[in-house]
């Protein structure tokens, strides 16, 4: 009788990885399809990231934001969103921050040209807990 060939354990670690993404891009698109389409366009992965110039008297802050939605939102399970920014003082002094944001109604299926209101935070906290921006201010 031939013998069988069983996968390995790489194998079933990336078939366990490749079953568990699936499945959460499954859960985002039943409980929260509006986060594939945040900043006007369709993306496969749900959340938003974007950069933002901010000018002042003292010279221009670079805000970089990258936010995705979070189970259990406010009052009424409106959309919420947990993440991370990084602030890029006229210095090149780099300031990384949690971001906590959300919406105040249920903005349906696809946000693609609508106007919705998005309430953010932003707070400084332990940098041990942050992971470390791609490359440092300019």
């Amino acid at each position: 009788m031939p013998s069988r060939v069983r996968p390995g354990c790489l194998t079933q670690l990336l078939l366990i990885a490749v079953i568990a993404v699936a499945l959460y891009l499954a859960t985002m698109a039943i409980f929260a399809p509006w986060s594939y389409y945040l900043g006007g366009r369709f993306h496969i992965v749900p959340g938003w990231q974007g950069v933002g110039t901010m000018h002042t008297a003292s010279g221009d802050y670079a805000l970089q934001l990258l936010i995705s939605p979070e189970p259990g939102g406010r009052t009424f399970n409106l959309p919420y969103f947990r993440g991370w920014g990084t602030l890029c003082t006229p210095r090149g002094e780099r300031y990384s921050m949690r971001v906590s944001a959300g919406m105040s109604e249920h903005p349906g299926t696809d946000t693609s040209g609508q106007r919705r209101e998005i309430s953010m935070s932003v707070y400084h906290g332990p940098v041990s807990r942050q992971p470390q921006a791609r490359e440092r201010c300019r």
